[in-house]
């Protein structure tokens, strides 16, 4: 058989209803790499219906050993013995007890393969999977010398098989080691028979969970928990009458004739009260900064100009001036108000915490004068500043390399995670760091971060950053034993393994937000049966999963709460929700949005 023919077949087989390409970067396989496919081999795993035609394909020049055995992957190639014994020592051999294959000289074998749908219940993301995972020995690679490195390819839904050519690119590939693959397998699972081999505080909590669930009282605790409101309930909570009073103060605010002297809670109070009501002006903003104010926090400052931003500060003194809050500068060119000649070097001496959100028109050319304005800061948010760039994270780091302890990038697109973490090291102080919504945020890049400051790091703010997986999770629980507060909120790569690298590594945080993730009823009741009792806030907005189990633990489990947020938690019934709130002592802020359970029966207590 010909060379060219030889890798026709070794790369093409099936028929319309299941391909499968074996393509790397455009160019066939050679005829002699050996690989396997453990396509019904994972169906069995996965409580599917049993194992299917398995096999592996190989060229004549190749013999494929018994993976069962550990001993032996690649007989006659002379250098790769090394590797039957690293691979039988990194892999489970039990996956393996009812796999058989057998491939002789010059055959090429047949391969089963079917929808990834048929044996995860349609729980898979993926419509269609070409469901090959190829073994492969590389030589004289990056990876090193007798190395083993395990692919998958996925094909999109919408990109059509074609059995006459392959495909110009494969969209999703990613290298993985095997046991990172079946735990993905188990993953897509989770819900089902498959129990994950959870260890530590986290592991002893899941089992006695699943025990609970399968003991006689089951039935009662799943659903059918009966709460009858306590008899003694708290006294009806009144407002005072100042809370009362600043919606009209808002409504008035024109004949407001100065702010001075007034307390910083109310001033703020106040001018959040003027923001809501539509009542934020410049003649307002006036009042603000008049005399020698403390504390200047405005959360709309959208009708503000450059000109007006100039005059005020102009006319303010900041000599004492400590905290800074401008946001949605949306009108205001801030470069040309920060570079003007009026506002000289050391303006802003005394300023520590200074909120610049959404400046819209902040660059980096801007930060430089930002620096010299306000050189002592020690935080900064400069979320959603679409401009920024890492360039201006570097300028950042020179100034403020020993003083910043906090930085809020959120929604800065435009910076680069990567380029900028050389900047991050240089912040000697660092104790919270927020990147959520920044899509080149990495496990790699949490990583080093944690690695260099993760002993001092007090909270941490991931949400919504979709390249991020369990592994970033586990440096994060592994090496930061002091965080306080975290966010991996709507990250859709997390499992149920996350949560256990929180509660058994940091497991004395203080505010959580799990929001908008896939976690599993049961792992959320493990995690707060180990962890709850330390919580304050806690967030599992939208875990649609989350049910009785959740609950339980929630009335057992977390009496310091003050803030609950449970919105779109459907599974958690109103007998549940009265369970809570009566056990949460503490609790002040309950959310339940999009819960459409709830009655007026509970809203009475």
């Amino acid at each position: 058989m010909d060379l060219r023919r030889r890798r026709r077949r070794l790369n093409q087989r099936g028929d319309s209803g299941s391909l499968e390409w074996e393509i790397l970067r455009g160019n066939p396989v050679e005829a002699g790499t050996p690989f396997v496919d453990f396509m019904g081999l994972c169906r069995d795993r996965v409580g599917g219906s049993g194992v299917g035609r398995l096999g592996f394909c190989a060229g004549s020049e190749s013999r494929l050993g018994s993976l069962m055995s550990g001993k032996s992957v690649w007989s006659g190639g002379g250098e790769s013995e090394k590797v039957g014994g690293v691979l039988g020592s990194a892999i489970d051999l039990k996956l393996f007890e009812k796999w058989k294959g057998k491939v002789s000289d010059n055959s090429v074998s047949e391969t089963d393969l079917s929808l990834v749908s048929d044996f995860a219940d349609d729980k898979m993301l993926w419509d269609r999977v070409i469901a090959r995972v190829r073994f492969e020995v590389l030589y004289k690679t990056r990876f090193g010398r007798d190395s083993v490195t395990w692919r998958k390819w996925f094909l999109k839904p919408s990109q059509l098989a074609d059995v006459r050519k392959p495909p110009a690119c494969i969209p999703y590939y990613t290298e993985i080691t095997l046991m990172e693959f079946v735990k993905d397998l188990e993953r897509a699972r989770q819900g089902g028979k498959v129990v994950a081999d959870f260890v530590g505080p986290f592991g002893e909590a899941y089992k006695s969970i699943k025990k609970r669930e399968d003991s006689e009282g089951a039935q009662l605790e799943n659903g059918l928990i009966k709460w009858t409101p306590a008899k003694r309930r708290a006294p009806e909570y009144v407002p005072p009458l100042i809370d009362l009073s600043f919606a009209y103060l808002a409504e008035y605010s024109d004949g407001i004739a100065s702010l001075e002297n007034i307390p910083v809670e109310i001033r703020h109070k106040l001018c959040k009260a003027a923001c809501d009501y539509g009542k934020m002006n410049w003649e307002f903003m006036k009042l603000l900064v008049a005399g020698a104010p403390l504390e200047i926090c405005v959360p709309d400052c959208s009708c503000m100009k450059t000109e007006q931003f100039v005059e005020s500060f102009c006319a303010c003194d900041t000599e004492n001036l400590k905290v800074l809050h401008l946001e949605i500068l949306g009108q205001c060119l801030l470069d040309r108000a920060l570079m003007s000649e009026v506002l000289s070097p050391g303006t802003f001496r005394s300023l520590v915490t200074l909120s610049l959100k959404s400046a819209a028109h902040l660059t980096d050319k801007g930060l430089g004068s930002l620096v010299q304005l306000a050189p002592s800061l020690q935080s900064l948010n400069l979320s959603q500043c679409p401009l920024l760039t890492a360039k201006g994270i570097d300028t950042l780091a020179i100034w403020y390399g020993k003083t910043l302890e906090e930085l809020y990038l959120d929604d800065c697109l435009a910076i680069d995670a990567v380029a900028m973490l050389p900047a991050l090291k240089e912040f000697l102080n660092l104790q919270v760091l927020s990147v959520a919504g920044s899509p080149s945020v990495c496990d790699d890049f949490v990583r080093h971060i944690v690695a260099l400051r993760g002993g001092f790091m007090k909270e941490l703010v991931f949400g919504s950053c979709c390249n991020l997986t369990d592994k970033m999770v586990e440096a994060v629980g592994s090496t930061c034993s002091s965080l306080v507060s975290l966010d991996i909120s709507d990250i859709c790569n997390l499992t149920d393994w996350a949560l256990q690298h929180i509660s058994n590594g940091s497991g004395s945080i203080r505010h959580l937000d799990l929001s908008h993730n896939s976690f599993s009823d049961d792992a959320v009741a493990a995690f707060l049966e180990v962890s709850g009792r330390y919580l304050t806030e806690l967030s599992i907005k939208d875990i649609q999963r989350a049910g009785p189990a959740t609950a339980l633990s929630l009335a057992k489990s977390t009496r310091n709460l003050v803030s609950l947020d449970l919105s779109d938690c459907l599974h958690i019934t109103e007998d549940m929700l009265g369970q809570i709130v009566e056990c949460c002592t503490h609790l002040r802020l309950l959310q339940l949005f999009g819960c459409s359970q709830v009655r007026k029966h509970l809203l009475v207590i």
